[in-house]
């Protein structure tokens, strides 16, 4: 499947590959976890994303599941794990993150660990484990270096961002944007603004994190990933930055991804953004308590504990506008299912960790 590199490119995708996989001859016998994949996108690029969800929610179901095809289940696992993310389904995504590294491992495919590895830096990192998060970023180098291939950036920078870190200058960005680029991954240049984006909305540089943010979501055409979740980085650029109009027009395109996913992580988002971008403070309050609400029910610890914000009525721990150094609540045990009752010696994963730094401004008002 191509991988979008600018709005021309993106469009193409669009246009080309998901009518092609509409119009290839169904397969013979029950479909394939990967069949129910490729439908579910085609449908989500050519429909809307609410055509894609019932078949992307059976193949996310199947790759769940313990009988997956060994011989070649285990290659969709990434694609699998990327869409899972960008439908916002964090429960999918980790557990189909720590089958992937585990079948590197066993397997003794070391080629294909710095990618598995990557997804589960990443995984971890919105679960608020920063720690085991770095230090399985520091094996990526290890095994990327031991096998003679390049470095897969976007686990560090993501890492570095929810960490509030400063030490990721532009020449790490340039680095692992010309790396994405020169590789044809569209997705990782994305990922770079994104982190960028992120990045520069912690430390409160809202011009820096409105231009990032417009940067990654030019791919978010195709409606999945972090190209979306840049919009929710361009809502809070905006509302911080007096730029409201943009703001609301970051909004717009961010609910028409997350409705239909209708998941505790994306409604959650929703509702923080329009809190943000809301003028009437008690319009506003009610949008940060069900963000709250909805997000206190998720393993997020980076969007459910690693923001603060300040209502009307006071400071409510959760959501937005946390101090430069924050840590999270009190460590909790995360269980992804498959990691609990399949996973060698069942590994828990700790959510307890540093969070994303955030600059604590509340939004600007709207110009009159």
């Amino acid at each position: 499947m191509p991988v979008a590199t600018g709005r021309a490119d993106a469009e193409r995708v669009r246009r080309w590959p998901p009518k092609a996989v509409r119009a290839a001859p169904p397969p013979q016998g029950p479909p394939r976890p990967a069949d129910l994949l490729l439908d579910g996108l085609a449908a989500r690029v050519i429909d809307g994303p609410a055509a894609g969800m019932p078949a992307i929610g059976r193949a996310l179901d199947a790759f769940r599941g313990p009988d997956l095809d060994e011989d070649k289940g285990p290659r969709w696992l990434w694609p699998a794990g990327a869409v899972a993310v960008g439908v916002w389904d964090y429960a999918t995504w980790d557990l189909l993150s720590d089958r992937q590294v585990w079948l590197a491992r066993t397997s003794g495919q070391v080629t294909d660990l710095p990618l598995a590895l990557t997804a589960r830096v990443c995984a971890l990192a919105f679960a608020g484990d920063l720690t085991t998060a770095a230090a399985l970023a520091d094996e990526v180098r290890t095994v990327s270096e031991a096998i003679g291939a390049s470095m897969p950036l976007y686990g560090v920078l993501l890492v570095a961002a929810f960490q509030g870190d400063r030490a990721p200058d532009d020449e790490l960005f340039r680095t692992a944007e010309a790396e994405a680029a020169r590789r044809g991954e569209g997705g990782g240049v994305t990922i770079s603004h994104w982190s960028r984006a992120m990045l520069a909305n912690g430390h409160g540089r809202y011009k820096e994190a409105s231009a990032a943010a417009e940067r990654a979501a030019r791919h978010a055409t195709v409606g999945i990933g972090p190209a979306i979740w840049a919009l929710a980085e361009g809502v809070e650029a905006a509302a911080r930055g007096g730029t409201p109009r943009l703001g609301d027009a970051a909004l717009g395109r961010l609910t028409e991804a997350t409705r239909p996913s209708g998941t505790d992580w994306a409604l959650g988002i929703e509702a923080r953004c329009r809190a943000l971008v809301n003028e009437e403070r008690p319009a506003a309050d009610q949008h940060y308590q069900e963000a709250i609400d909805l997000l206190g029910r998720t393993p997020l610890r980076v969007e459910s504990h690693g923001r603060t914000f300040s209502t009307a009525s006071g400071c409510a721990a959760g959501i937005t506008g946390a101090p430069r150094a924050g840590t999270c609540a009190p460590p909790t045990t995360c269980s992804p299912p498959w990691a609990c009752s399949r996973s060698p010696g069942g590994r828990r994963a700790n959510c307890g960790a540093p969070v994303r730094a955030r600059a604590g401004a509340p939004p600007r008002p709207r110009a009159s």
